[in-house]
């Protein structure tokens, strides 16, 4: 569970990341914390925390939002307002963030009432966005009100990072509202938020905010590990740690729709056939050889021919740091531990399909360093989507740094007069993590700190400079899973000793109109 929050759509926007997983997009609506409101009862003596508390009162359509309870714990309640703002600043994030590489993929119209769309991720298809997007608050609601329950308990409620942090977030409001909307602020609030929701109950929901992340954070760094702690993992669940690099091509019978059984059975010879004859190659040189001359054989027999770029790719293609997988049939045979490399094996996937692999690496850890780095991106979307002015912008750019002393300060004092809000720091980023040039680049053997470069990006062009190596990569990967387990640990304690209460009812009373409703994405 990540407790998190910015207002810099930029940064946002402009991840290294390539891809966007499920499982990235779970873990940022868990990030999304609904705002609280505090109650005064109580604040300044907490006690331990009762064993129950009362159930919230069923409120009605109408009955005024700031009124109306949806969450509560001892301390805290959660009002309707307020879950209007959350629920929909962390809904615009969601579509700013993910709509074209997620959400239009389940075909989610965010200019339509979410109450009114059925959601495709849910299996029995009566589930809507609205109950998509409520859920994943409910759960980071939750979270946080423990969080702030035990920042209350353990004295750092008034640590005054949180009053800066609210600061901050209101005046990234009031400059959204007078400088790219240019209208009242007032104005903005309720047409974003919801009608009733005020700058006051903003302010005060962000102060709870920040309450909870500034306890998460503390219980982060409470946690210590060390080299030793992180062997131990290891050992403890080398599976989750293991993956192997291979070659793979496929071959298909061709059987028509109204085939015999024994011309099936003839497709399905002639097939796996071919598919032992590739096995026979046992070097990547005439594996990859034999499949170039074999799809430039049949080119004339397909009705949309390969072109060379296609033949190269089909025959070249090397899949790697495939995850440990003991549920299929390849994954059984890759890590059964007695694999090197160089092992081949054709295997049967039915229906006259038949896939042969060739081991490239065998079953391995990511001992490799990440790397850290610090680059300047020049946005195509500043210039209009012209590349040839990007790049000209870039060359400036680049210009004016070869004439500092090319020292890290000089790069990060011109990254700050270029965009101060932009990320300028990138610390012990894996390859998978890069676009292709700025990974190509980074990770090269000759690479060495102080080394920079202009790189092409699909953003534009990023003025990169070299910092260093960081910890290996299977070492940030078993610090992270361990980092969870403790965390949950503190999590589940949390959640024994401070209970929550919610209403599902209330919370289904506000709308599922957004600001994007009434124009278009």
């Amino acid at each position: 569970m990540q407790m998190e929050k910015t207002n810099n759509k930029k940064n946002n926007k402009k991840l290294l990341v390539v891809l966007i997983s499920v499982v990235a997009v779970v873990i940022i609506a868990l990030a999304v914390l609904l705002v609280v409101k505090f109650t005064s009862e109580n604040k300044n003596d907490p006690q331990d925390a009762p064993k129950t508390l009362d159930e919230i009162p069923d409120a009605k359509e109408g009955d005024d939002p700031s009124n109306v309870i949806s969450f509560k714990s001892e301390h805290y309640e959660v009002t309707n307002d307020m879950l209007n703002y959350f629920y929909r600043f962390d809904f615009y994030d969601s579509i700013d963030r993910y709509f074209d590489s997620y959400y239009q993929y389940y075909e989610l119209d965010p200019t339509k009432d979410l109450k009114e769309q059925n959601c495709k991720m849910y299996q029995d298809k009566t589930g809507t966005w609205f109950d998509y997007f409520i859920a994943q608050s409910s759960v980071s609601i939750e979270r946080f009100l423990l969080f702030a329950e035990a920042a209350l308990e353990q004295g750092n409620a008034d640590d005054p990072q949180i009053q800066e942090n609210v600061e901050n977030d209101m005046n990234a409001i009031k400059s959204s509202a007078s400088e790219y909307y240019k209208i009242p602020l007032e104005e903005f609030i309720s047409t974003r938020f919801g009608e009733t929701v005020t700058e006051e109950e903003i302010r005060a929901a962000l102060t709870l905010f920040y309450t909870g992340t500034i306890q998460y954070n503390k219980d982060i760094d409470s946690i210590k590990l060390n080299d030793s702690d992180l062997d131990k993992y290891y050992e403890e669940h080398k599976n989750d740690f293991l993956y192997c690099d291979f070659r793979s091509y496929q071959f298909k019978a061709k059987v028509s729709d109204d085939a015999s059984e024994a011309e099936k059975k003839k497709a399905y010879a002639e097939a796996e056939a071919k598919a032992d004859e590739l096995l026979k190659m046992n070097t990547v040189e005439k594996f990859v050889e034999w499949i170039r001359n074999y799809e430039t054989s049949i080119n004339d027999t397909l009705e949309e021919p390969y072109t060379e770029a296609e033949i190269n790719y089909h025959a070249t293609k090397v899949t790697g740091e495939y995850e440990y997988n003991d549920k299929t049939a390849f994954g059984k045979w890759a890590f059964a531990g007695d694999k090197k490399e160089g092992d081949m094996t054709v295997l049967d996937n039915g229906a006259g399909v038949y896939t042969v692999y060739y081991l490239v690496r065998s079953p391995y850890r990511l001992d490799y360093n990440t790397v850290n780095f610090r680059r300047i991106l020049v946005d195509v979307d500043d210039f209009g989507g012209d590349m040839d002015k990007t790049l000209e912008k870039a060359n400036e750019l680049k210009e004016k740094w070869e004439a500092t002393d090319k020292s890290e300060d000089s790069f990060t004092a011109l990254a700050e007069e270029y965009d101060a809000n932009d990320t300028v720091y990138f610390e012990e980023v894996a390859l998978s993590d890069l676009e292709r040039d700025l990974g190509a680049w980074c990770y090269d053997k000759e690479r060495k700190p102080g080394d920079s470069e202009l790189v092409s990006s699909e953003y534009g062009y990023y003025l990169v400079y070299f910092c260093g190596t960081g910890r290996q990569k299977w070492k940030i990967d078993a610090n992270e899973a361990l980092m969870t387990e403790r965390i949950n640990a503190i999590f589940d304690g949390y959640t024994e000793k401070y209970p929550i209460k919610m209403n599902k009812n209330n919370l289904y009373l506000i709308s599922g109109v957004t600001a994007y409703t009434a124009k278009e994405k």
